[in-house]
């Protein structure tokens, strides 16, 4: 079943950076479109909204690939808390600690992971935050 994801996630990724492509390319016979047309006519509009919605289009791939590509390198981690939910099967692993057979002492569990991951999310939103910003700028 992992395989089975791991393929999958892959191949989003693949069709992602391939529509990516295919989008810069229509923006690209646009442009040469609004160089080519007269202002005022209707193949002038329509070249200028190609631009704009494959800009969209563009900008929201862009945004997938980095979830598929965050979600395929593991950046999204999910942390088990110990005690707070009643296992029907196997308890997770990241409850026990070196000895399968004893459960981890402390029933919140992994504080100091929860702590490291939320510090890691904060510092991917700073950086998503720059990178807003310096896009705006550029305008």
């Amino acid at each position: 079943m992992g395989v089975a994801l791991t393929i999958v996630k892959w191949f989003v990724f693949t069709l992602n950076f391939l529509c990516l492509f295919l989008g810069i390319g229509t923006i690209c016979l646009n442009a040469f479109g609004v160089e080519d047309s007269s202002p005022g006519t209707d193949a002038h509009t329509y070249y200028i909204l190609g631009i704009l919605l494959c800009s969209l289009l563009c900008l929201t791939i862009i945004i997938g690939c980095y979830g598929i590509f965050s979600e395929i390198l593991g950046f999204n981690i999910i942390y088990h808390c110990c005690g707070l939910f009643d296992y029907q099967w196997t308890m997770p692993a990241s409850c026990y600690e070196e000895n399968p057979n004893q459960l981890a002492p402390d029933p919140i569990c992994l504080e100091a992971s929860l702590w490291q991951s939320y510090q890691f999310k904060l510092r991917r939103q700073q950086i998503f935050n720059w990178a807003l910003l310096i896009s705006e700028v550029s305008k």
